[in-house]
């Protein structure tokens, strides 16, 4: 009676485990169609360092991108808020950050072109209903990264990043690349 027994398990078992194939088939099929699909995009604005604007499928989309924090160029709360952090600085703080603004919105446009064909990987929105996103160029390269490297853009610590990004800050830091050289401090106040 053993013998019967052990044999009609062993029946049993590969539709058991077909079963469970299928059910992890089907949770990975689920789990791809949730995962944002990166997207191509054409560009057609640049707000600053860390915002623009593209033309994805039939829609404008309005993008922040992640990780990164550049200093204001328009004057608003954001601004307001950086200067009353920075106060100890010294005068002429407002228009200081207003021009490292200005610096890190000319260093998108030099990486970025309206009309660029870019990939756009969306991951949210946030609370202004922008789309939170990652940006590669059109030649491949990694926007949200690269800007941070040159030093024109400081972690956005209030949500998750790559940790490889300290390391990228504070190689630029050293090397006193983009803002680092010429506003050691204040990049210092806003990146802290």
């Amino acid at each position: 009676m053993t013998r019967r027994r052990s044999r009609s398990r062993r029946r049993q078992a590969p539709a058991w485990l077909m079963l469970l194939v299928l059910l992890l088939l089907v949770a990975a099929l689920w789990w791809l169609q949730q995962r944002p699909a990166p997207g191509e995009a054409w560009l057609t604005r640049i707000t600053d360092g860390d915002t623009v604007h593209v033309r994805l499928g039939d829609e404008d989309r309005t993008l922040r991108l992640l990780w990164i924090d550049t200093p204001e160029k328009y004057a608003g709360a954001s601004l307001t808020s950086d200067v009353r952090r920075c106060a100890f600085l010294g005068h002429g703080v407002r228009q200081r950050l207003r021009l490292m603004g200005q610096q890190a919105s000319a260093y998108a446009r030099g990486m970025l072109h309206v009309g660029d064909r870019v990939t756009v990987e969306r991951r949210g929105t946030d609370y202004f209903k922008r789309t939170l996103a990652v940006l590669y160029t059109k030649e491949g390269t990694l926007y949200n990264k690269a800007i941070i490297a040159a030093g024109y853009a400081c972690i956005y610590r209030k949500a998750s990043y790559p940790p490889e990004l300290e390391g990228m800050m504070a190689q630029a830091r050293r090397q006193r690349r983009g803002l680092w050289a010429r506003e050691p401090a204040l990049m210092a106040c806003l990146c802290g």
